[in-house]
């Protein structure tokens, strides 16, 4: 499955990119997330209207203006979410950010990802 959105937003891209590319602080600015806490590379969110969780481990995240890349791998399973992010400049110094993911293999995506890296 993927899903992406695109919204138009009255910042400009540097302010954008500081809240969008810090993946760790995600539950401060998506509604539908209550919290969220690290440990080491390991992610727990709960959710806001259901009170679930979720646990997640980051892979890797790359942040290069204007594309934000991340790998979750989540639980123990064998999926992964793949989440890419770009923030644009559009006229009048507000921006366009578009954030998508994607399920696929944990294992793929990771090396894909290091590959990416460079590592």
């Amino acid at each position: 499955m993927n899903i992406a959105e695109t919204k138009t937003c009255g910042a400009g891209p540097a302010s954008v990119w500081e809240v969008v590319g810090d993946v760790e602080s995600v539950a401060t600015w998506i509604p539908a997330l209550e919290s969220r806490h690290l440990d080491g590379d390991v992610r727990y969110v709960t959710f806001a209207y259901s009170g679930g969780e979720a646990t997640e481990r980051i892979e890797g995240v790359r942040r290069q203006l204007p594309l934000l890349e991340a790998v979750l791998a989540k639980g123990a399973s064998d999926l992964a979410r793949y989440v890419t992010g770009t923030v644009i400049p559009v006229d009048g110094g507000a921006s366009a950010v578009t954030l998508g993911t994607f399920a696929t293999d944990v294992v793929a995506a990771a090396e894909e990802f290091r590959a990416g890296a460079g590592a």
